[in-house]
């Protein structure tokens, strides 16, 4: 009974082990490795400058999606009715990463083009930006609204 179950534990051991170095001959060199750190993500524009191309929208009509939330988010961040937020502009913009143009510090973002929105709102007579995606993440992209 011992050599049956000592012979699959040899078994097991041998195939664990490890293998025989490489020789090396004389004058041959090692090839060299090379470490490569990820190139940081492009500094994003400033709140206001839009990716090459895109123009600024003067609203008429329905709101896309997207810009009605960043109107909500508005309106919930300075405590008034959403009657009070005021849409001044909205472009349609392709971001260059999942940041939406207002990366934030110690926080990693994926580098793809995402669709959304540039919004420009008015509250009270002071204007801040807002950026989206086409779904429901809305980031306030400007300084936080003094009252």
């Amino acid at each position: 009974m011992r050599t049956l179950v000592v012979i699959p534990l040899l078994l097991i051991l041998a195939a664990c082990g490890g293998s025989a170095s490489p020789t090396s001959t004389p004058g041959a060199t090692a090839p060299t490795a090379t470490v490569s750190t990820p190139a940081p993500l492009p500094a994003s524009p400033p709140a206001g400058a839009l990716p090459t191309g895109e123009a600024w929208v003067t609203p008429s009509g329905d709101l896309p999606g997207p810009v009605r939330l960043a109107v909500g988010a508005a309106a919930e961040a300075a405590s008034v009715p959403v009657e009070q937020v005021v849409v001044v502009a909205w472009a349609a913009v392709d971001w260059e990463s999942s940041a939406l143009g207002c990366p934030k510090p110690d926080m990693v973002y994926l580098p793809v083009i995402t669709p959304g929105y540039a919004v420009r709102l008015s509250i009270g007579g002071k204007e801040v930006e807002y950026h989206t995606n086409l779904e429901t993440t809305v980031v306030r992209c400007s300084p936080p609204l003094r009252r």
